[in-house]
């Protein structure tokens, strides 16, 4: 894309509503295997989730819910254990900024030092919230481990997988 150019030029409106665009860059073998030797601009993909709702995790799930949103599944044979959707990040003020730290980055804690209240923490904490753009922190000491993006708890299957995070983040 030329540097004048708008992306809206290339990209339908139907794919997002946003004023800014996101790139992945392939970070598997089956990213480099799916793009290598082909002139496609670019692909759309999904974590296999609608919006608000959690990740699809069962194959057959995935065919029923993206049934008429997918045109293309990659599907597999293997368990998602902890379903993790990507890291989002964008510059600002020449500073890298978490819009949503995840995949890649936790459950890495977060260490707090010289702050008053973590001089004399031995308890650990376990934090949720909140209800729209949910995540989770387990506080141990002065290391806050933050879970992977929840999601917006105010739906049912969405609230469930906070459960699962919590379960999830206490047993590592």
């Amino acid at each position: 894309m030329e540097k004048n150019e708008n992306y809206k030029d290339y990209i339908s409106e139907y794919v997002s509503n946003l004023n800014t665009i996101g790139v992945m860059l392939p970070y598997s073998g089956m990213h480099h295997l799916l793009l290598e030797g082909n002139n496609t601009i670019a692909y759309i993909m999904t974590s296999a989730n609608l919006p608000g709702y959690p990740m699809a995790i069962k194959n057959r799930d995935i065919l029923s819910k993206l049934k008429n949103i997918a045109d293309y599944f990659l599907l597999h044979d293997r368990e998602i254990v902890n379903r993790c959707d990507d890291s989002v990040l964008k510059k600002i003020n020449n500073n890298m900024v978490f819009i949503r730290r995840s995949r890649g980055y936790v459950p890495e804690p977060i260490i707090v030092n010289n702050h008053p209240y973590i001089k004399n923490n031995d308890k650990n904490i376990l934090c949720v919230g909140p209800e729209i753009n949910s995540t989770v922190c387990l506080i141990k000491g002065n290391k806050f481990y933050l879970s992977q993006y929840i999601g917006n708890t105010s739906k049912y299957e969405t609230f469930n997988f906070l459960k699962e995070g919590i379960g999830n983040l206490m047993g590592i």
